[in-house]
């Protein structure tokens, strides 16, 4: 969320909302994901994809814009 939130030139991180509505998830389902392994569940492989397709594609915007 942190380097997301520095691609977009936010000068934050993003919120846990801001990073759903990226992903198409609700909350609760994310905030499962984010609590220590024994009290939530791992983050599906495919939505690790989805995550990297998401800061791959925010780079290269970056790059495109001149910022890196």
């Amino acid at each position: 969320m942190a380097d997301l939130g520095e691609l977009i030139d936010l000068g934050r991180s993003l919120t846990r909302e801001e990073m759903c509505e990226r992903l198409g998830c609700p909350r609760a389902t994310f905030d499962k994901w984010m609590l220590p392994s024994s009290n939530g569940r791992e983050m599906p492989p495919t939505m690790w994809s989805h995550v990297r397709e998401i800061l791959a594609h925010e780079q290269l915007k970056k790059k495109m814009r001149g910022g890196a």
